[in-house]
């Protein structure tokens, strides 16, 4: 799979436990739009996802999004 098909990086112990992925600024742009259901593949699992935008913590401009781990479907 080309980089242009794919975004890696390793997820936080916080991201694991409560279900989302944080997607830095920069990197957004490979995410389809916010609350469009799309499929994430991991090694050996998938799931429907969708991008959604949730408060920064005071101070904190690093993570402006994330994604949800879900079944899509609200």
């Amino acid at each position: 799979m080309s980089s242009k098909n794919k975004y890696s990086r390793k997820i936080s112990a916080k991201e694991a436990k409560k279900n989302f992925i944080f997607i830095l600024k920069n990197n957004l742009s490979f995410f389809p739009p916010l609350g469009e259901v799309f499929v994430l593949k991991g090694d050996d699992s998938s799931c429907e996802v969708k991008v959604e935008s949730f408060p920064a913590p005071a101070g904190d401009q690093i993570y402006p999004m994330n994604i949800t781990l879900s079944n899509g479907k609200d």
